[in-house]
């Protein structure tokens, strides 16, 4: 069977249907969307999903190319469904006990048949680009309200609300850098 992760986890939808089914194998793609948050009270739909997939499976497969968002509790969220013993009590990451469990391929690691690098190394040169005076101001005016946003996740009671703030903050941004038209319908 082959499902979105969105379709299933819904507890009114398929989830309900396949609950009951054990499964020879499971494998699921973009993986680090089922990962835990990073308070207990911030578990989503999809990490529920992921729990129930690794009861009900012999044979569990994470693939990913974005593994981790740089927060340990995200990580050793996934790796204590596949293990759980590759996760300390206190939430510390085994790394000694989970190497052998990841697989990693950075793109300098793949090469063609004959030895060469596949991908060829980027050299990335910054380029200064002078804003406008109406830009600089826009510029400035989307900052202070991202900064201003930023401070009220701060001062928000629950998790949960401080990342749904900082999130709106972060897509002002993007869109601001995307263009005045994106911008606009923010």
């Amino acid at each position: 069977m082959i499902a979105s992760m969105d379709f299933v986890k819904r507890r009114e939808g398929s989830f309900r249907e396949l609950s009951s089914t054990r499964w020879d194998v499971v494998i699921v793609d973009e993986a680090h969307h089922l990962s835990g948050g990073r308070a207990e009270d911030d578990i989503t739909d999809r990490h529920r999903l992921a729990r129930w997939l690794a009861e009900a499976t012999d044979a569990l497969l994470w693939l990913t190319a974005t593994p981790h968002d740089g927060y340990d509790e995200s990580f050793s969220s996934l790796l204590g469904l596949l293990e759980p013993y590759l996760v300390a009590p206190d939430g510390r990451i085994r790394f000694e006990q989970y190497r052998k469990h990841l697989v990693r391929r950075l793109k300098r690691h793949i090469k063609n048949r004959d030895g060469t690098l596949k991908f060829l190394v980027r050299q990335v040169e910054p380029i200064l680009v002078q804003l406008t005076p109406a830009e600089a101001n826009l510029n400035a005016a989307v900052l202070a309200q991202a900064r201003d946003l930023d401070a009220l996740a701060e001062r928000a009671r629950r998790p949960i609300d401080a990342e749904a703030i900082r999130l709106v903050a972060t897509v002002l941004r993007k869109r601001a850098a995307s263009s005045h038209h994106a911008l606009a319908r923010t």
